[in-house]
Parts: C-alpha cells; structure tokens; sequence
C-alpha cells in the first residue's frame, strides 16, 4: 500500500514537473495524430525496440520525426525534463511530447546512426576518413558540454555507435541516453559516470578507426601500432588516412581505453586540444580531396555536395514564410510559426494556414525550445 502510495506521489510529481514546462512551450501532440503519423504503429515505421518501449519514424504536421512510445512513466518524464534542459548542436532536439501515451518527439536524422553507415546498411556509401574524424569532434565536444552541465554533470551512460546519429550533412549528435531514478550526477562510478563516458568514447574511436565491429579492437590497434603496421589495421573504405594524424588518433583512442580510470583522458584539457589539431592539420588535404571529387561524402565543415551551407532542419522553417524563424510562436492550431507572419495572416484570417480549420483564438505563445535550437544551430554554422 505504502509503495503505491509513493508511486501516486511521484506521478503527481512528474506531471507537476512537466506542466511546469508549459512556460517553455513543449509542442503537444494528441495521441490521434501519433497514430496517423506511424500509419496505427505500423511494422514498417518502425526503427527500434528496447527495454524503454518502441521508435518508430513518421510525419507529424508536415515534418519528418522519430517518436519513441515509452514503456513507463518514470522513462518518460525523465526523458522530457533531461531533454528539455539540454541544448546543444550534437544532441538530439526533443521537438514535443504526446503526454497522454507517454510518447517523445524528436528530430529525424536522415543518415541514420554511425553503426549503420560503418556496416554500410542498405548500400551506402562508406564514411570518408574526414567525416570519421568530424564525427569524434562532435561526439567529444557533446561529453564536454554533458559533464560539464551546471550544477551537476551528466553522463550519456550509453555511448555506441547505435546512438549515434548523423543528420543531413553528416553531423553526429547523441541520443537514447541510459536514464535512471537518480540525482543528475554523472561523476561518481560505474556505468553513469564521466570516466565511463571516456572508455566509451575511445571505443567509438577505434570503431571509426577499424571499422569491424569485432572484440578486442585495442589489442588489433594496439599491435598494430607495435609493429609499426598501423595502415593494414584501418578501415580502407574510408580512403587514405593521413599517417601521422591518424597514429595520433590511434593512441588517443587507445588512452580513452584505459583499465585503470585515474589513467584514463580528460576531454577537455586533453582528448579536444588534440581533435582540433588533427582536424586542423588534415584541412589542406580535405580540400585537395574535394577539388578531385574523392571524398565519398561531406561532413560538417565539408557540407553536402553543391551547397556552401548545411540545410537547416524542416522545423526551423516558418510554414508560411518558409524561412528560419527568428520569433517562433505556437498558434492554437499547435503550429509554429514567425511571429510576424502569423500576425499579419491573422489580420484578415480566423482559418489555420496549416488546416483551413477554424482558430478558436489568436493567442500566440513563444516556442523557446525551438527558438534555442535554431540559436544554436545558427552559432554552430556561422563560419
């Protein structure tokens, strides 16, 4: 009786703490429109399945989503308030919430996660060395801003290359973090903690470096490196890896491994100094690969082929202007919008310009989750 109670509590609890969220405007979805999305959850919509419930893939409002069915309620209100709380440009944006079947909307990532494209499932095409590189800057620079989240940091729990994701022009941002009933503190032991974090990262490293999804991939590289045959270990789909940055990356990859955690490296003061560098250094032969038509695809400094910027995610657009929002603001209808432009078509409409339907009022309120993650999509790609 006493554990029931409890659990009645901490319901009321969540759902207290998730209205509280209204203030930030967390999209709402009806259940109805979860199910026309995913065709009544069809087989063939969905992406995965695990202890935490069902992600199918579907269209919510004319945008493309992933929305993850939660299996409990503790998953699912966790979810939202860590969600709702962490903006950055490589960890998956939440988009909204469908509260009445403990449903998550989040951002659909084109290219899928890393371990698919380093099998390269469905034909795809091999990951270049230079988009491989990128994606651990990326990965990094999204553990450094998670450990270092105030007032307490945050260990992802769960770094694979299946929660790895790669949007449009190949930029990697984290999702499905290993959540459980706990203070929002990652340094401490086991498998929620930043050094955890850390051995994770390198064996994300020697994956892209290797490419096999085999055991032991340190010992492979670290014999490789022993016997000075460093190249005959690396993934050669990638192309040709420029020796000394990768043998840099190799041992980089090879200290994140480290059995004894006090040995293990610091990803600010030392793991990001040294991918900044690489990276850096490897640029002239990025562009001489580009200027020759062999880089098999673009990362995130190299765009997609043809374009001098990265496209901006549908969401990010006003339905009407069909430009970036810089004022978005959620109408009746559930839709966002530029504020001005819904402004001036509410002048001499009472009609949705998504719906045709008829607007019960003309409040609008701001969407400051989107308006962050536009913000920091725009800061991101600024160069």
């Amino acid at each position: 009786m006493l554990k029931k109670e409890r659990e009645r509590c901490k319901m009321i609890e969540n759902e207290r703490s998730l209205n509280s969220l209204d203030q930030e405007v967390i999209t709402k979805f009806s259940f109805l429109e979860i199910q026309e999305a995913t065709a009544h959850f069809n087989p063939s919509s969905k992406i995965d399945e695990g202890d935490y419930g069902s992600t199918y893939k579907g269209v919510l409002r004319h945008t493309q989503v992933v929305i993850k069915m939660c299996s409990d309620t503790s998953q699912y209100y966790q979810e939202v308030h860590i969600a709702s709380m962490l903006r950055h440009p490589n960890l998956v944006t939440l988009i909204g919430v469908c509260q009445e079947a403990w449903g998550l909307i989040y951002e659909y990532l084109p290219n899928g996660n890393l371990e698919d494209r380093l099998i390269c499932k469905d034909n795809t095409a091999p990951l270049s060395w230079q988009t491989r590189i990128q994606i651990c800057k990326d990965t990094c620079a999204a553990l450094i801003f998670l450990h270092s989240f105030e007032p307490h940091g945050i260990a992802h729990g769960d770094l694979t290359p299946q929660n790895i994701l790669l949007d449009a022009n190949f930029v990697a941002k984290l999702s499905n973090f290993r959540l459980r009933d706990a203070p929002l503190s990652s340094h401490t032991t086991g498998d929620f903690s930043a050094e955890s974090d850390v051995y994770s990262f390198g064996g994300v490293l020697l994956r892209l470096l290797i490419g096999q999804a085999t055991l032991n991939l340190d010992e492979i590289l670290q014999n490789a490196l022993d016997e000075d045959e460093l190249d005959d270990a690396l993934d050669r789909t990638a192309g040709q890896w420029p020796l000394e940055q990768v043998t840099e990356l190799a041992r980089l990859a090879l200290s994140c491994c480290e059995i004894d955690i006090s040995n293990r490296l610091d990803l600010q003061s030392e793991v990001w100094p040294v991918l900044e560098r690489i990276q850096t250094q490897c640029e002239p032969a990025s562009s001489s690969d580009r200027s020759s038509g062999d880089t098999q695809q673009s990362s995130s400094l190299d765009r997609s082929p043809g374009e001098e910027h990265p496209r901006p995610p549908s969401y990010f657009l006003c339905p009407i202007k069909h430009d970036i929002m810089e004022d978005p603001v959620v109408a009746v209808d559930g839709y966002t919008y530029e504020a001005e432009a819904i402004r001036v078509w509410l002048i001499d409409h009472n009609t949705s310009p998504m719906t045709n339907l008829r607007l019960e009022n003309s409040n609008l309120l701001p969407n400051r989750i989107v308006r962050s993650a536009i913000q920091e999509w725009l800061q991101s790609n600024e160069s």
